[in-house]
């Protein structure tokens, strides 16, 4: 009995100093979170993104062709729910000229020579594809431009025009199609220099 007694009393001693031990329960709150992000992208697809007016001998039939057009694609994904719109911007040569609507955007062959060309979104080749509302850097240059020729004259450019529209998307890849178009030059096509003519745009879709 003796032995018994102190071995009960330092186990109770123990029991007593425990530290944040308790024989009621304790409740709190476990936090439960997901978050889905609105987002939209382009899908290039196997093939990129390509506004491709073909090849042309300049031997042949050239001077007779009044006008080159092509078609390309956009493939764009939204999340449902969401309201987008596509734009297009001036290319890579915003020169004072390619802002005109007359002078329209360029392509170059690096050589110095340029090339004409418009972007569309009918296939009737009415309606110009302008950057109005289009998010865009800060270009100092591309403003005084612009605004040179808002000053000159009554001219409208492609800054006074809408973007293509996309509509309100279902979460499904949605395709819009661009419809290009290179006039006749005043020199007639077989005066260009040969060799490959291109540009690149930026498409943006703002949602």
């Amino acid at each position: 009995m003796k032995i018994v007694i102190p071995i009960l009393a330092m186990s109770a001693l123990i029991a007593s100093t425990g530290v944040g031990w308790s024989v009621e329960p304790v409740t709190d709150s476990l936090g439960i979170k997901i978050e889905f992000k609105r987002e939209c992208k382009v899908d290039p697809g196997a093939e990129g993104l390509l506004l491709d007016f073909g090849r042309h001998l300049t031997l042949a039939n050239l001077a007779e062709i009044e006008q080159i057009d092509a078609e390309a694609t956009i493939k764009v994904q939204c999340s449902s729910g969401v309201d987008y719109v596509i734009y297009i911007n001036n290319g890579k040569y915003p020169s004072a000229e390619s802002l005109s609507l007359s002078s329209a955007r360029k392509m170059s062959n690096d050589k110095g020579a340029f090339i004409n060309y418009q972007v569309y979104s009918d296939v009737y080749r009415k309606t110009i594809v302008g950057t109005k509302g289009m998010p865009r850097f800060k270009n100092a240059a591309y403003e005084a431009m612009e605004k040179i020729l808002r000053r000159e004259g009554p001219a409208m450019v492609l800054a006074d025009l809408p973007g293509i529209y996309g509509g309100f998307s279902y979460g499904d890849i949605e395709e819009c199609k661009v419809f290009g178009r290179i006039l006749k030059p005043k020199g007639g096509f077989r005066d260009l220099p040969t060799g490959t003519y291109s540009d690149t745009l930026s498409v943006t879709v703002s949602f």
